[in-house]
Formats: C-alpha cells, sequence, structure tokens
C-alpha cells in the first residue's frame, strides 16, 4: 500500500527487490545459520511461556521493508522475530550491551545505535541491509516506555522509510510489560500483537525533508496507537472530541 492505502504492485517490489539484492553483500553464513538457530528458540520460548494472540500477519510484506512497532520490554524483538519466516536485520541501543541480554545482542549481531545521537554508520547499514532484500525491525520510540504508553518517537524512521522507499509496517504489542509479573505467579501472559497494514511513504518536493520526516513519523505512530487500547496509546492518544 501506499502512504494513502493504496495498493503497490507486488511484482515491481520483487523485480526492486531482486535488484537491490544483487548489489548487497549478504551477511556471512556463520551469521545466518546463527540467527535461524535463535529464530526457531524464540519459537519455542513464546510458545512455551506465552499466550500469544497474533492478527495481521497477511500484512507482512514478502520483500524489505521497516518493521516498526511499540517498545514496552526488552521481550519485544523476540515476540516479533517469532511471528516471521526469516530473521529480521534488528536494530537495538549499544546500552544494551551491557544488560542482561547482552549474549543475545552478540550472538546475533544486533545493529548497535547510541542513545540519542544521529549515528550515520547505523542509518547507513539499515539501508544495505534493506537494500539486498531484508526486512528491518527497529523501535521508532527508542527506547522501552516507562510508562506502557507510546513515547515521542524519532524521526529518523521516517527518515529511513523516505530514502529506502520501502514499506512501513505499523506493529502494535501489548502484554510484553507485565509478562515478568505473570511469569512470577507462574502464569502465561496474554501477549497481543497487531499487524497494521504497511504503508509507503513518498517524498515530496513541496515539503522540507525535515517535516517530511517528522510527518511519516507522526502517522506511523498513529497507525500504531489505532491498534492500542487506549491506556497504551501515551503520546499519540486521541484528543477527546
Amino acid at each position: 500500500m501506499d502512504a494513502r492505502g493504496g495498493q503497490q504492485e507486488p511484482h515491481a517490489d520483487r523485480a526492486v527487490s531482486r535488484e537491490r539484492a544483487a548489489v548487497a553483500p549478504r551477511p556471512p553464513l556463520a551469521l545466518g545459520l546463527r540467527r535461524r538457530l535463535l529464530l526457531r528458540l524464540a519459537r519455542a520460548f513464546v510458545r512455551v511461556t506465552m499466550d500469544l494472540r497474533a492478527s495481521g500477519l497477511r500484512h507482512l510484506p514478502p520483500g524489505p521493508a521497516i518493521l516498526a512497532p511499540n517498545h514496552l520490554s526488552h521481550l519485544d524483538p523476540v515476540v516479533v522475530a517469532a511471528l516471521l519466516d526469516s530473521p529480521p536485520e534488528v536494530v537495538g541501543l549499544s546500552d544494551l550491551r551491557r544488560e542482561l541480554v547482552a549474549p543475545i545482542f552478540f550472538l546475533y549481531a544486533v545493529i548497535p545505535v547510541r542513545r540519542d545521537e544521529v549515528d550515520r554508520e547505523v542509518l547507513s547499514a539499515v539501508l544495505v541491509a534493506l537494500e539486498r532484500g531484508e526486512r528491518v525491525m527497529l523501535f521508532p520510540e527508542a527506547t522501552i516506555s516507562r510508562t506502557g504508553g507510546l513515547e515521542q518517537a524519532r524521526a529518523g524512521v521516517g527518515y529511513l522509510a523516505l530514502r529506502a522507499g520501502v514499506p512501513l509496517v505499523p506493529i502494535a504489542l501489548t502484554g510484553t510489560d507485565t509478562a515478568l509479573r505473570h511469569w512470577k505467579r507462574l502464569k502465561r501472559p496474554r501477549i497481543t500483537v497487531t499487524i497494521a497494514p504497511p504503508f509507503r511513504p513518498a517524498p515530496s518536493a513541496d515539503q522540507p525533508r525535515r517535516e517530511q520526516r517528522q510527518a511519516v513519523t507522526d502517522d506511523l505512530m498513529s497507525r500504531i496507537a489505532a491498534h492500542l487500547p487506549p491506556a497504551y496509546r501515551g503520546h499519540y492518544r486521541m484528543p477527546s472530541p
């Protein structure tokens, strides 16, 4: 779909993906195998420990795309990845290398981004991954929500979507923020994942680039908020009429 909800031609997407894949280097074979093993473990972990309710899987594009979930917990990338048919590239804060999830961070070779910085190396790594036909998962809020509601997103996701020309997939998550509390009571937490229809923002010659990036980011977050309960909408809560 385009930014207005119109349908895109799938055969054109696949042709562009093949062209990009021909010029972008593939990741090492060992890394690919390691990621597939971790993906299998993620699926097993989610199946055993969670009551997962997922909808909208049909909206996942077959080629390169930016997967953009809201961010409630370190579990979020595990839950989303477990629903995919192949391992995505994942962008995560470099701070995670000092957290309990550090071993997974290193084994999966997450693309590290420094907090509160515009990191051109990260932007370049994401664009290369998209060029070779990969899905890239990144969190527009750039950090785990402190309240459970949506935080104000960074405009980097808007920049990447406009620059790469790939679909942007809004993903709404609930329940990962309370999972630990349920596990302590030996209960499986109810986790919901709603994958909304993708949209493809198009650059405009009539609007400054900074404004375009922000507009795309705000549009994305509004689409995520539309699939969340009111308590989770935070900064993007619709004003009362």
